[in-house]
């Protein structure tokens, strides 16, 4: 993102009362919050697996993911799949958000730095901040959200 040119195009998506966005180069669909089987002895983090169009999908819980407080009625909610590199490999999973809110473009000029504040991992996984209407949306790299051991932890 060094160009003040560039131009970028983002979905956000929104956790608890935080907005937070994905390069739409990530976003494979939007689906409603459907029957996620449950897989015994999984990680905390994995709500469980979907079956689309024939394939296993794992679908986290991004509220642990990303340390927010997981709301009991998730009516609206909305698995969002991401088809996103992990090492060598291209893997889809699915996050489930409160809801995804909207495609919007930015150019690089108005994607500001993430502080270096707190803990590593959410300083490397946000890649910066946009200010819109009034509040500010955090940049997540989708590439750096899970980490190949997470994945391979899952068996599936």
């Amino acid at each position: 993102m060094d160009k003040k040119n560039d131009i970028f195009t983002f979905l956000s998506f929104t956790l608890g009362k935080e907005e937070l966005a994905v390069d739409v180069k990530y976003v494979v669909k939007i689906l409603e919050l459907r029957s996620i089987t449950q897989v015994p002895q999984s990680p905390e983090y994995l709500k469980g697996i979907i079956n689309i169009e024939g394939k296993v999908i794992p679908v986290f819980n991004a509220y642990y993911k990303f340390g927010f407080k997981e709301p009991e009625d998730q009516t609206g909610s909305v698995i969002i799949i991401l088809n996103i590199p992990i090492e060598n490999d291209q893997w889809e999973v699915g996050i489930v958000v409160e809801k995804a809110n909207e495609v919007f473009e930015v150019s690089s000029g108005e994607i500001q730095d993430y502080p270096a504040l707190g803990d590593e991992d959410y300083k490397n996984l946000i890649t910066g901040v946009i200010k819109r209407n009034d509040q500010f949306i955090l940049i997540l790299d989708a590439a750096k959200m899970f980490e190949k051991e997470e994945i391979n932890k899952l068996n599936v």
